[in-house]
């Protein structure tokens, strides 16, 4: 069975409130709140409220909670006075009232409530809401138990056989749907039909169908758990009916208009499904604490604003010596596996502006240091202004063989940018002398990358790939 996927692409770095602020909506959360709060209600009465049999609050009680806590106003209908007083008034089992029902069950089965000798008092499992991680670390897990059966749920979302007809073809659409919500602009409302057209279901089939119908109850647990706005338009949404219409009446699926705006607790409940899924899902300062090798390995895909911030954040926490230093002892050494690293140490190093002391640790490191930190200290002090001897011979080529390894990694573009073509042109016959233990096959990668576009310096590369493989292992000289 084969998940609907997206175009895979970095997560944008987010910035979220702080843990106390994401408490606070977290407890306001429609369903969470009223859990909560029904709790909290029958411990305000000595020995408990009364329950029936089958551990519902009996039809009296029933109707005192939804009066006093304003259950109702979540339920449009019941905002008519009337209304709310004849169904009310008519009242068999507290189970019958949705608005009551459906934080009732979620208070019992988490441990807010419990029920002694025909009585329910608050539980144990009562978030305390005043500690903020407490409240954050049941909200994560109760908003991630729901996704997750929802995700397991699949095609089995859709209505009597038609989930039989899909099932096979396609798996879960939920971890699609949420990296959509993720990834769109931060304020911004994202709509079914949008979403519908990104996972390719345009075309008014069962696969339409079954996009909507998962985007629906994932907006509805989006909206119990206060991780999104919704707006759900004036056409209702029937999934039995639209199927049937595909089906048998070859009717094209005419998308509901409902959309759904995440809010900031919603944006920070995705981030943790994400990072949990073992996706790279930055928050702005988040590094602050982290050691240099988090750091500098955590990087990259900030955009330069992101970066400045985040890099700011971590200075502020350390001496410039020890910034230097440590940043210098996460790159140890010239092993290919660590060109990422060294190339955001300089753009690190580079914007701390180290001087005094710090500038020195950078001299004494391109003069002794080992192969890997002195090319980061020559390209720091290079960036400064201040190129060490021999900087354009000997260090820069193996620099810009260590900018192309990174690039290598991540597959090098057909268009690349003229500030990094021009200077492997200047320098395509002699980067085979660079030293840099990856020099060969970065260089045919090069060349393979632009033989389009230019032939004849894919051909000098060619040629200084295989100079460097016939080249004894040592420095440049």
């Amino acid at each position: 069975m084969e998940d609907v996927t997206v175009e895979a692409e970095a997560f944008p770095v987010t910035t979220l409130p702080p843990q106390a602020e994401l408490a606070a909506s977290a407890c306001d959360a429609p369903l969470i709140g009223d859990a909560v709060r029904l709790a909290e209600w029958c411990g305000t009465v000595p020995g408990g409220r009364q329950v029936t049999a089958k551990g519902v609050l009996r039809p009296a009680v029933a109707r005192e909670a939804v009066e006093e806590l304003r259950l109702w106003h979540r339920d449009p209908v019941l905002g008519d006075p009337d209304v709310k007083g004849g169904v009310l008034a008519g009242l068999r089992s507290a189970g019958d009232l949705e608005v009551l029902d459906v934080p009732w069950q979620f208070a019992a089965e988490n441990g807010f409530i419990v029920v002694r000798g025909g009585r329910a008092v608050p539980g144990p499992e009562l978030p305390d809401r005043d500690d903020a991680g407490q409240v954050l670390s049941f909200w994560r897990e109760a908003f991630g138990d729901s996704i997750g059966e929802l995700d397991d749920e699949g095609v089995g979302v859709m209505p009597g056989m038609f989930g039989i007809v899909l099932d096979g073809y396609f798996g879960s659409v939920v971890f699609p749907i949420l990296m959509l919500l993720y990834r769109h602009p931060d304020g911004e409302w994202l709509d079914v039909e949008a979403i519908a057209s990104a996972l390719g279901a345009d075309g008014g089939n069962l696969l339409t169908v079954f996009v909507v119908e998962s985007a629906a109850r994932l907006l509805r647990i989006f909206e119990l758990f206060g991780a999104a706005e919704a707006d759900r338009g004036s056409a209702e949404w029937r999934a039995d009916h639209a199927a049937i219409g595909v089906v048998f009446a070859e009717m094209e699926t005419e998308v509901p208009g409902f959309r759904m705006r995440l809010t900031p607790l919603g944006r920070y409940g995705i981030q943790n499904l994400l990072a949990g899924e073992g996706r790279t899902v930055p928050v702005a300062g988040e590094l602050a604490s982290a050691d240099a090798v988090t750091l500098l390995d955590g990087l990259p895909g900030y955009d330069p604003e992101s970066l400045s911030a985040e890099v700011t954040g971590w200075l502020a926490g350390r001496d410039a010596e020890s910034a230097v230093t440590q940043l210098l002892d996460a790159v140890p050494d010239a092993d290919p596996d660590f060109a990422g690293r060294r190339v955001v140490a300089i753009t690190v190093l580079t914007f701390a502006k180290p001087s005094g002391r710090s500038l020195e640790i950078l001299r004494e490191t391109v003069t002794s240091g080992p192969d890997g930190q002195r090319h980061v200290a020559a390209g720091v002090l290079a960036n400064l202004g201040e190129e060490p001897p021999s900087y354009r011979e000997r260090l820069q080529p193996w620099l810009l063989i260590d900018m192309l390894t990174v690039l290598s990694a991540v597959g090098l573009p057909d268009d690349l940018p003229p500030d990094l073509l021009d200077p492997v042109r200047a320098q395509a016959d002699g980067l085979w002398r660079s030293g840099h233990p990856a020099t060969a096959g970065t260089l045919e990668a090069m060349a393979t990358a632009v033989r389009d576009a230019d032939k004849a310096l894919a051909k000098q590369l060619r040629r200084s790939a295989h100079k460097a493989r016939g080249q004894r292992p040592g420095p440049p000289r």
